[in-house]
């Protein structure tokens, strides 16, 4: 393997890094707002537009 130049390798860590935030919070917010959806009676389909499940949602999921 090559060397790198110090400047692409700092890229490539902010690039995986924004990468590995990205999974961790849609991760989060599958694991909070799929059982809330569950419990409110909601599929999937029903939460194509978000402002359709700001009434039906508990604060603590929608602000996930």
């Amino acid at each position: 393997m090559t060397n790198l130049n110090p400047s692409a390798v700092s890229i490539l860590h902010a690039v995986l890094g924004m990468g590995l935030l990205s999974l961790v919070m849609a991760g989060w917010m599958g694991a909070t707002r799929l059982p809330a959806m569950r419990r409110a009676g909601l599929c999937l389909q029903d939460a194509a537009h978000t402002v359709d499940l700001h009434a039906r949602l508990p604060s603590a999921a929608r602000r996930v």
